[in-house]
């Protein structure tokens, strides 16, 4: 099977996932995070069960310093 120069097989579906929207924003929620929140909920034990997606890193990582604080720790790792 050929891939290559007149193949539909791959350009076809790249297109169409390339016209939903990106999960651009963590207040609206697209049908790819969606799915994937669910496929990450189905794998992670029970106590684990809200995703949160950022778009950056330092986003996630400040969110994530906040609700650890918001639970009672003093102590974070990598702190003095």
């Amino acid at each position: 099977m050929s891939m290559g120069y007149g193949s539909n097989e791959i350009p076809e579906p790249v297109y169409e996932h390339l016209k939903t929207p990106l999960p651009h924003s963590h207040i609206q929620v697209n049908a790819v995070a969606a799915r994937l929140a669910a496929m990450l909920t189905d794998v992670l034990p029970e106590a684990l069960s809200h995703i949160f997606f950022f778009k950056k890193a330092s986003e996630a990582i400040e969110n994530a310093l906040k609700m650890a604080r918001h639970c009672g720790r003093k102590a974070l790792l990598g702190q003095n």
